[in-house]
């Protein structure tokens, strides 16, 4: 195995775990902003001045935390845009790779059990998908599942991934850096009102 397939294939495996991270932060990011809500109209309430000081309410919170978990997709949504429709040729040749194992017509059923079908079906939907949107990644990834050789890749795709990489890791950190997460994950009560107070503060 040549140095180039090694460091590619440790990129890889590095994505799929960030992206593992990723998925799970943003649903834990989803219930912290619900409860970080809640909390938040409960001490605002407390405050009969509230509304003079801050001259918003409840409905003003919740518009402005609701943005917190789409803009942590953001960067991906702005990657996928600013990769087109096409592939690298060097990517197109694994994806072919990818197709001649994974589409229905290409393998006998009878050779597969359901379920193996199944994951061949699913997989095939998602690099077609991914092939569509210019997703490297996705790609990859797949062949990388598959056993594929991913070694003969240019130096720009190489770039692409490891750019991705460091996107993802920059995704997990923002949404680590909200404010319902750090509530979430203050260890004391009178943190977590610190908190929601900073939060209350800078929303003058």
């Amino acid at each position: 195995m040549s140095a180039d397939s090694k460091k590619i294939k440790k990129i890889l495996y590095k994505i799929q775990y960030l992206k593992a991270e990723k998925d799970e932060a943003s649903e834990l990011l989803e219930e912290y902003i619900t409860s970080f809500l809640e909390e938040v109209e409960s001490i605002a309430y407390e405050n009969e001045k509230t509304n003079e000081l801050y001259g918003r309410n409840a409905n003003d919170h919740e518009v402005d935390l609701s943005s917190l978990s789409e803009s942590a997709s953001d960067k991906e949504s702005d990657e996928k845009e600013e990769s087109g429709s096409s592939l690298p040729e060097c990517i197109k040749k694994i994806y072919k790779k990818i197709v001649i194992i994974v589409h229905p017509d290409k393998y006998h059923s009878s050779d597969l059990s359901d379920e193996k079908q199944k994951e061949y079906i699913d997989i095939y939907k998602k690099v077609s998908s991914a092939a569509n949107e210019g997703d490297i990644i996705e790609v990859l990834c797949a062949a990388l599942e598959l056993g594929v050789d991913v070694s003969n890749i240019d130096s720009d795709a190489i770039e692409a991934i490891e750019n991705s990489c460091n996107n993802i890791q920059v995704v997990v950190l923002e949404m680590k850096n909200t404010y319902p997460w750090m509530w979430a994950n203050a260890a004391e009560n009178e943190h977590k009102k610190e908190i929601i107070n900073h939060y209350l503060k800078n929303r003058k």
